[in-house]
């Protein structure tokens, strides 16, 4: 199966019925993803997102009860953050043809 990555208008969406233990593998399967491979992939598994390892990232945890109704939400927001050149600056020294002739022995230096 051959996977793309996450763009600007992507979106992946999962929504199914699932026993505790099924949440908890999923949970796992995820942090697995996260960890190992930096990605993050479900459903049919061909679009993959990408967690920036770099960035810092926003966690949310919600959890409410409305009668007989519970709700328990987990949000992780980031910006993607392009790279920016280095200030430190190089002088590109292009490579010098070795010296020929005198020019090719070292100086005596005189005391």
């Amino acid at each position: 199966m051959s996977h793309k990555t996450m763009f600007e208008k992507d979106k992946m969406e999962m929504e199914k019925w699932v026993r505790p233990e099924e949440l908890a593998l999923l949970f796992i399967d995820f942090a697995t993803q996260i960890r190992e491979e930096g990605t993050l992939s479900f459903g049919d598994g061909e679009l993959k997102l990408l967690l920036p390892r770099e960035s810092v990232m926003e966690l949310e945890v919600k959890a409410k009860c409305k009668k007989d109704k519970c709700k328990f939400a987990l949000e992780v927001e980031w910006r993607h953050v392009v790279e920016t050149p280095s200030a430190t600056l190089e002088a590109a020294i292009p490579d010098a043809p070795p010296p020929t002739g005198d020019a090719a022995e070292p100086d005596s230096m005189e005391t």
